[in-house]
This record gives structure tokens, C-alpha cells and sequence, in this order.
């Protein structure tokens, strides 16, 4: 079983038939193990009310073969053999996650990976809820960038994984797409010097909620800068990654 969530994520979008505009969001794989899978349902619906869109999802009974590889960098280890062995066990369901800071989020929301020890630093986390000990700890996550792109081309081979931009690439897309437009706008306005009594220009009785009202406007350069600070926190907040 393999398909895609309806929720509303953007994965990519084109600005014209020339240039296109990909954005990034950050993805990790998310399991949940044989001895937690009567509660996936449950755990399902936790991951979506926690912010994550579910954009691949895939149940399957994984040979020895395949957990070896899986966890190929604990190999050597003394829980290797146990940890293999439940994995193979019975059917797992694997997820490819996305939101912002997908892996940090998603490690955060599991717990330490012994479910003892979250019982009692982390009660709240998956792990805890869900897990018995370090074996049966209920779910598993991708520890880094690194780890997750190899995981989840193990679990899901047709993804298609294309490395993160650079911030430069975002500062790029600002100056190129939203500045100018910004800057012609707000000369116009400077230009039009439109009515500064708010009540002229609010006939339908529209309230601002948030961000500075119109009285803190005085339709000059300032505006710019400050719509240009707000461009960056929006671009920081929901950590959207822009190549052109």
C-alpha cells in the first residue's frame, strides 16, 4: 500500500514556462513497529494534529535481510540481533513526514529511544505512550538529513530526494521576485500619497489583527524595510526553501 495524503502541503510550483520556483520543505521517515502497530491509527491521527502532512505511507513486512540493512550502523552491536529480529516480526508502516524542521520535530515528539527512560524524563512523548524498552520502543525516526534520505530510498525507492538550497538561494529568490515588486509598489504609493485617514480607505469596516495598523504606516521608504524584516521572518518561521 503506497500513496499520497490529500493534505495541503506544497511540494513544487512554476512561476511561468520559463523559470520555475521548487519549494523545499524538510522530510523525514517515520515507523511504527510491529509491537505498536494496534495503535497506528492513534498514532496516525497524533502526527497530523502535531503539524506533519503524511506524504507517503507503506505497510509492509520487512525480511531480516532488509531490517539488517535498515540498521546497518548499529551493526556489531549487542542489540543488533534483537532489534532485527522484532522489526521482522510482523508488518510495520512506514511514513515519509514533512513539515518544518521535520526531523528535529519528529525526534522531539518520539522521546528517548528507551521507553523506560521516557516513562520518566519525557511521559508525554510516543515513545513512552507507545513503547515498552529500548527493542520495542513503539516507533522509529530518522536520526539526521543524512539518515533520512537513506531510509526512506530503502522504504520508498521511487522518492525523489533533492538536496536542500542554500540560504544564499533564498536570499537570491528575495531580491530577485519580492524586492523589485515591493519597491514599485511602494513608490507608487509614495507617489499617490493615498488618504492617511484610515476610515476613507476601510468603507467595508475591515479590522487589521495583526502586524502594525495602518496609523503606523506613513507610506514612505520605512515601509519597505519593514515589509522587507517581515518577508524574512515569514521565510524563517515556515523554514520554505526557494531555488529558482
Amino acid at each position: 500500500m503506497d500513496y499520497t495524503s490529500h493534505s495541503p502541503v506544497l511540494v513544487s510550483i512554476k512561476r511561468d514556462k520559463m523559470a520555475g520556483i521548487r519549494i523545499y520543505v524538510e522530510v523525514t521517515l517515520a515507523m511504527i513497529k510491529p509491537d505498536a502497530m494496534e495503535k497506528a491509527l492513534e498514532i496516525e491521527n497524533i502526527i497530523l494534529q502535531s503539524g506533519f502532512t503524511i506524504l507517503k505511507k507503506r505497510k509492509v513486512h520487512l525480511s531480516p535481510e532488509e531490517c539488517s540493512e535498515l540498521y546497518a550502523e548499529h551493526s556489531g552491536k549487542m542489540f543488533f540481533p534483537s532489534l532485527t529480529a522484532h522489526m521482522s516480526s510482523g508488518p510495520i508502516i512506514a511514513m515519509m513526514l514533512a513539515r518544518n524542521k521535520a526531523i528535529s520535530y519528529w525526534k522531539e515528539l518520539l522521546g528517548p529511544a528507551d521507553s523506560m527512560k521516557a516513562k520518566e524524563t519525557h511521559p508525554n512523548s510516543l515513545r513512552a505512550i507507545y513503547g515498552t524498552d529500548k527493542i520495542r520502543n513503539g516507533l522509529h525516526g530518522s536520526e539526521c538529513f543524512n539518515t533520512a534520505e537513506k531510509e526512506i530510498s530503502l522504504m520508498f525507492p521511487a522518492a525523489i530526494l533533492e538536496p536542500f538550497p542554500t540560504d544564499l538561494a533564498a536570499k537570491d529568490f528575495l531580491s530577485k521576485f519580492v524586492n523589485p515588486t515591493l519597491l514599485t509598489g511602494l513608490t507608487e504609493l509614495c507617489k499617490e500619497k493615498p488618504v492617511s485617514n484610515p476610515s476613507k480607505i476601510n468603507q467595508n469596516k475591515c479590522k487589521i489583527i495583526s502586524g502594525p495598523s495602518i496609523h503606523d504606516c506613513l507610506w514612505d521608504a520605512a515601509v519597505l524595510n519593514w515589509l522587507t524584516r517581515l518577508g524574512h521572518k515569514i521565510y524563517s518561521h515556515y523554514t520554505l526553501q526557494y531555488i529558482l
